[in-house]
């Protein structure tokens, strides 16, 4: 419960930062702010995170946290899909995050586990039946690069972790 408060406090904090930029300004989490989500448990702040956005404005906030989600190993996204897997919505929103940002293959993810495949299953062999969104589009890879994340090498990190993918990682750039 804690932790829960804690990250929701982060991301008010966030917010009040954001409200101040204008609609043109580059969505930036403040250092002091990055350094506090580091304290929170990992699960904990990344579902409160789909829990509070979606949509356009989830990948705005997702292209802002970058530095924080990038380095997170796959343990960390299972277990978010772990804790969330009974909230349509929340899948949802988790399938094209981990599609696009992370290129995971989460239809995999969810097979590969029988409370999440027995809750999520369902649902996602109907909203997504070929998969979900696959990752590599330019537009995504732009906007990678315009922020300067290095999406092969976290791809590259998430697939040697043992992470199912949705791209063949022999065939990004180096």
């Amino acid at each position: 419960m804690i932790m829960a408060d804690t990250a929701r406090s982060i991301v008010d904090e966030i917010e009040r930062h954001f409200s101040t930029l204008s609609p043109d300004d580059d969505r930036i989490i403040p250092v002091e702010s990055l350094a506090r989500i580091k304290e929170v448990d990992h699960r904990v702040f990344i579902g409160e995170i789909l829990q509070r956005f979606s949509d356009a404005r989830l990948t705005s906030w997702m292209f802002a946290l970058a530095p924080y989600w990038k380095d997170l190993p796959y343990s960390v996204w299972k277990l978010v899909l772990q804790d969330i897997c009974a909230e349509r919505r929340l899948v949802y929103q988790f399938v094209w995050v981990a599609g696009e940002f992370l290129a995971l293959d989460v239809a995999a993810m969810v097979a590969s586990d029988p409370e999440v495949a027995r809750r999520a299953g369902p649902f996602m062999s109907y909203q997504f039946p070929n998969g979900g969104p696959r990752a590599g589009d330019r537009w995504w890879i732009d906007k990678f690069e315009q922020r300067g994340i290095d999406y092969a090498a976290v791809w590259r990190r998430l697939a040697a972790e043992g992470a199912p993918m949705n791209v063949d990682v022999n065939a990004l750039p180096r």
